[in-house]
């Protein structure tokens, strides 16, 4: 994600694919956190956002410095808002299309979602970019969160 601001980040629009099969409750309920983590970027809100994730997450997109660990949602979080606030990148938005594959096994999950990002430049122009987000969460505490998402640019 070239970069995001909490103007507007997502637009979910799950309806869910599992290799072939419509997703079920169990594969709702595992992503979930991961469409919340977007909702709460989309409200530029990192705390709502990064609650969605476990604490030793990771978090992999094209802004420096590429890659965070430890608590990696909220690295990457704040890395996105700096980078927002720096490059004056106006408007983004984020569009969620249905998962290619939901794969849940007992305490983890993983899907790979693709993403459609329009924004406008400072100076007006606008700009898009599609990739997909590879996500893999697990059970913690009784809860799914997010353990590790990385984005990757296929077209601009």
């Amino acid at each position: 994600m070239r970069s995001l601001s909490g103007l507007a980040f997502v637009t979910l629009t799950f309806g869910a694919i599992v290799s072939s099969a419509s997703a079920g409750p169990a594969e709702d309920a595992a992503i979930a956190p991961f469409k919340a983590f977007v909702a709460g970027i989309n409200a530029n809100d990192i705390k709502a956002a990064v609650a969605q994730c476990a604490l030793n997450s990771t978090a992999t997109d094209e802004l420096p410095p590429y890659h965070w660990t430890g608590n990696g949602c909220k690295g990457f979080a704040n890395a996105l808002f700096a980078e927002v606030k720096k490059s004056g990148q106006l408007e983004e938005l984020m569009t969620l299309g249905a998962p290619v594959v939901i794969d849940v096994e007992g305490r983890a999950a993983y899907a790979s979602i693709p993403g459609h990002l329009t924004f406008k430049t400072k100076d007006g122009h606008p700009g898009t970019e599609d990739g997909l987000f590879a996500v893999v969460l697990i059970m913690a505490h009784g809860e799914w969160k997010v353990s590790s998402w990385s984005w990757a640019t296929a077209k601009m």
